[in-house]
């Protein structure tokens, strides 16, 4: 990982175990981070909406995503 593209994130290197230690995830894949989620207000009407719940790996979180988009889906709720 290049810290010098991290922007305006902060970067802090942990232990293996302490990285385990955040995760929910079975094998974690080495890396979490810690965001705010941003405070936003669902539209009015949606047609097709994909809802996620408790979907732990982040690689199928970014399938699942590309899929939905591709699909031409409105939105996709992070639920669980």
């Amino acid at each position: 990982f290049d810290v010098s593209r991290a922007g305006a994130a902060r970067v802090v290197r942990a232990p293996e175990h302490v990285v385990k230690a955040a995760s929910a995830a079975s094998t974690p894949p080495g890396v979490a981070a810690l965001v705010e989620r941003p405070a936003t207000a669902m539209p009015a009407e949606l047609d097709f909406v994909l809802a996620l719940d408790a979907v732990s790996d982040p690689g199928n979180v970014g399938a699942l995503v590309r899929t939905a988009a591709a699909a031409g889906a409105d939105a996709v709720l992070l639920v669980g």
